[in-house]
């Protein structure tokens, strides 16, 4: 049961609708985010492409937290 994981496809496209973002400029945040051990996550790439549909974001890490204190 995957309880606390939300997708990564439904996010970008709640923000991309609801900033002044584009959804090419969440993503990239989102893959830095990651890369950069400030969120938990499973991405699934197929080659140089992330398959949103099928990524999906667990939460922040404690190094995210401190980051965003």
């Amino acid at each position: 049961i995957d309880l606390g994981s939300f997708y990564v496809s439904k996010i970008l496209k709640d923000m991309s609708s609801k900033t002044d973002y584009d959804i090419n400029t969440i993503a990239y945040n989102f893959i830095q985010c990651y890369n950069n051990g400030l969120i938990e996550a499973k991405i699934n790439f197929q080659g140089n492409i992330v398959e949103s549909s099928k990524s999906r974001i667990y939460g922040v890490t404690f190094k995210g937290i401190e980051f965003m204190n």
